[in-house]
């Protein structure tokens, strides 16, 4: 008897080191699902600075720039307007450009980083919103001072077309004058009086053609004066129409007394007075420009804040392309960083699995297995001599010790059931001497006294049954304790000729009528076996029969390497109280003076079964019909 060993600790159990191992991995997991979870909140937070912080940045920083780009236009449009009314449209316009400007200059993310520079920019755009104002009034100023070049313009066109109205008949004059003089064949060169007067038209001719020539040289220059000019031409053209001017007035008095003269003096004057006199021409071209030149400062200047307001949008956008390109690294490498962490943890779980599959489940549960389950099924084929060479403190270690003691214990058995056997054996062989002695004494007692009388008779008829009883009774045990024991090999047969052999031993005087149905075909089987149940079972539904005559009926049905038999007969059936105990040793139905057995055929019959891997049921309803059914399933497979 092997001596089992103390209880082994928790931690040297296959199982604790199994759970340890997947506990480990399990935690493995977990960190790994930390660490992920952690590395995810980073990346949340790497998103909600790109989301909160430059996304509406970039978005504000573009509609600044778009607003700029529509507030220069709106600018150049000022600068081109033509009407004070479209003046003052534009000027409100770019008041509410600008206003849109400081909005969305604050829906900007006020940043420690930003801070600085949209304050200088809120401080720019007060700048333009002074300039924008200021440049109004200076805009429509000048749209006074053009309306005014065009009022004198249109008085000088008047001037130029009166005196030319009033010369080109004069000179027309004149020359015919001049002309009809000189052509009169009557007048006398020597003639002073007549040399005077040509003279004189002469005279009166070059100044009226002068004054022509110059009256409207100065209403073409004045014509330009009317119109915007710059500085150093403005000086030029005003002296040269002033110079002119005094000519014309010089030239005037050599003229004849009269209305002309008269009114080219007044018209000269008015000239004078839309040139160079107060609000003429020149003052208001003097004017005009230090106009152009005030708006033009404040245009400029303007055009560098709106310059820096546009440096500093681009700067805004660039620090905050800048966060963006931090952030999307920051990404990246936070995603790196969680990939190398999820690698590393995965690369540690796949060793400790591994190491785990070799050293524990290969090493200490796999090959200790195969050799526990090899000497297993070698115990079960019934080596009994085999060693187990399997140590440990763990369940394998303990199943390898428990299966030494079953083998000590199967040794035992086997030993005890030889020993029974053997007294099985010895005990029917030597009972049936004495057994035989009593039967023929009983025999020769009856044969040699005839004068016996009928109760002594009697008697010795009991004795020789009682004999006949026991030796079937010893015959029975003896197979008993050897069914199932035997050798059989697997043979060929019919199963209806094994069937009708066994009913011929059975049934001698054919009291059943025997039906056989079902899969027929040959087979291979165990047919010694087989041989006895169907005897035992025919035997049983002979022998239990309660009418002269009756009826069997067998089917076979094989499948899957069993065949199926059913063994059906019309007798009285078996009461359902009784159905179990029908298969118990030395069990009955009816008494040994009413039907002749030992009550070990059914025993028999489920001990043979059961060796060979199969069972019996019985089904039997005395109280509906009659009749019972046994059913059991035999291997078998169909001859190739």
């Amino acid at each position: 008897m092997i001596e089992e060993e103390p209880s082994s600790p928790r931690f040297a159990s296959a199982v604790f080191r199994l759970r340890a191992t997947f506990a480990i991995v399990l935690g493995l997991f977990l960190i790994a699902i930390v660490l992920g979870a952690w590395q995810l909140s980073r990346l949340e937070r790497a998103q909600a600075i790109a989301v909160e912080r430059s996304v509406p940045a970039l978005v504000s920083s573009q509609v600044l720039a778009r607003q700029l780009s529509t507030f220069l236009r709106r600018n150049d449009e000022l600068r081109r307007a033509d009407t004070a009314t479209v003046t003052k449209k534009l000027h409100e316009s770019v008041r509410a450009i600008s206003s849109s400007m400081r909005a969305t200059l604050e829906q900007l993310p006020h940043e420690a980083s930003l801070e600085s520079t949209i304050e200088r920019i809120d401080q720019d755009l007060s700048a333009i919103e002074d300039q924008t104002d200021a440049l109004q009034p200076l805009k429509l100023e000048m749209l006074d001072s053009e309306f005014a070049f065009a009022e004198h313009r249109k008085a000088l066109e008047t001037i130029g077309s009166v005196t030319r109205e009033l010369l080109e008949p004069q000179l027309i004059e004149v020359g015919s004058t001049l002309a009809t003089t000189l052509d009169g064949a009557g007048v006398a060169l020597a003639d002073t009086d007549s040399s005077m007067e040509i003279l004189r038209l002469v005279e009166q001719q070059d100044a009226l053609t002068t004054i022509t020539v110059r009256l409207g040289s100065v209403v073409d220059e004045a014509a330009q004066l009317a119109r915007p000019l710059e500085k150093e031409f403005l000086e030029a053209s005003a002296d040269r129409v002033r110079f002119n001017l005094r000519n014309i007035i010089s030239m005037i008095p050599t003229l004849d007394a009269g209305a002309l003269r008269e009114e080219l003096s007044r018209q000269a004057r008015d000239l004078w007075e839309h040139v160079a006199g107060t609000g003429g021409l020149v003052e208001l071209q003097e004017a005009h420009v230090g106009l152009e030149r005030r708006f033009g400062d404040v245009q400029s200047s303007q055009a560098s804040v709106i310059a820096n307001v546009s440096t500093r949008i681009g700067a805004i956008v660039e620090s905050t392309r800048k966060d963006v390109s931090t952030t999307a690294v920051t990404f990246d490498r936070v995603l790196l960083q969680t990939f190398m962490l999820l690698m590393l943890i995965g690369l540690l779980i796949v060793t400790v699995v591994a190491l785990a599959s070799w050293h524990i489940v290969e090493r200490q549960i796999n090959r200790r297995m195969s050799r526990l389950t090899d000497a297993v099924l070698r115990t079960a084929a019934g080596d009994t001599d085999i060693s187990v060479k399997i140590d440990g403190r763990d369940e394998i270690g303990a199943m390898a010790r428990a299966l030494e003691i079953f083998r000590e214990n199967a040794r035992a058995l086997r030993r005890s059931n030889n020993d029974l056997e053997q007294f099985a054996y010895a005990a029917a062989h030597d009972m049936r001497t004495p057994l035989n002695a009593i039967k023929h004494l009983a025999e020769w007692t009856l044969e040699d006294n005839d004068d016996l009388g009928d109760e002594c008779q009697a008697n010795l008829h009991k004795i020789m049954q009682r004999a006949n009883r026991l030796a079937m009774l010893q015959n029975d045990l003896l197979r008993y304790s050897q069914a199932g024991h035997g050798e059989d090999a697997l043979v060929e047969i019919e199963p209806e000729a094994l069937i009708r052999d066994q009913a011929e031993l059975t049934d001698t005087d054919q009291r059943l009528a025997l039906t056989i149905e079902g899969d027929l075909q040959p087979m291979m089987t165990y047919a010694v076996p087989l041989g006895q149940v169907f005897l035992n079972l025919m035997s049983n539904a002979v022998k239990y029969h309660d009418k002269e005559t009756g009826k069997l009926h067998i089917d076979l049905q094989q499948a899957d390497g069993r065949v199926t038999v059913t063994v059906q007969d019309d007798g009285p059936g078996i009461p359902v109280e009784y159905q179990k105990q029908i298969f118990e040793l030395f069990k009955r139905l009816k008494s040994q003076d009413t039907v002749e057995g030992s009550g070990l055929g059914l025993s028999m019959v489920r001990k043979i079964v059961g060796r060979y891997g199969g069972s019996i049921d019985v089904h039997s309803e005395p109280e509906r019909h009659r009749g019972t059914t046994f059913t059991f399933d035999w291997p078998c497979s169909r001859q190739p």
